[in-house]
Parts: structure tokens; C-alpha cells; sequence
């Protein structure tokens, strides 16, 4: 399955080799550091069939790093999990 950041409104293809989670927060922190500057958290939604793992900088920059053969509808999943409180934020160290 393809990798996409989505940054200001546009989806954006990326070559991300990522095994786990884990892989993947990193690969994903070290691309929105380059856009956003900084990094304070990262907010994790894990679905059947896509994943998102979303960076902050503080409450005003977001960029979303995301694991689907289809991404528009992986946000759409990620919203509705965020909904329901079901994704999870960490902050980053």
C-alpha cells in the first residue's frame, strides 16, 4: 500500500519504508519537521485497511502521514475515529 502526507489541503505521494508503527511515527516526524518546523505530538488512528498518524506543532499546524490504497477515504476514517475519541495523541520528546 502507497504512503501519502497530506499538507494544506493537497495529498502529496511518498516513498516511506516503514515495518511498524513505530517505523512510521518516525519517518512521518521527520517529514513534518522539515514543514512544520517543530513537532509537540502526533495523534495515531490504526484501521482495518489504512492508517493515519497526524503531527502537531502546537495547536495551529497539522500534517498527516497516511497508509491507503485509498487516502481521501482513510481521512474521512480518522475523522470519524476522532469523533469518537478513538484516536490516540501522544506528545513528542
Amino acid at each position: 500500500m502507497p504512503w501519502f502526507i497530506y499538507y494544506n489541503d493537497t495529498l502529496i505521494p511518498v516513498e516511506i519504508k516503514a515495518f511498524t508503527i513505530d517505523d512510521a511515527v518516525k519517518a512521518g516526524l521527520n517529514i513534518a519537521r522539515e514543514l512544520l518546523g517543530t513537532v509537540n505530538r502526533y495523534c495515531l488512528y490504526v484501521g482495518f485497511n489504512d492508517d493515519v498518524i497526524e503531527f502537531w506543532r502546537g495547536d495551529d499546524g497539522a500534517v498527516k502521514l497516511i497508509y491507503s490504497e485509498n487516502p481521501t477515504e482513510a481521512l474521512t476514517h480518522f475523522y470519524n475515529a476522532e469523533k469518537r475519541r478513538l484516536v490516540r495523541c501522544e506528545s513528542v520528546r
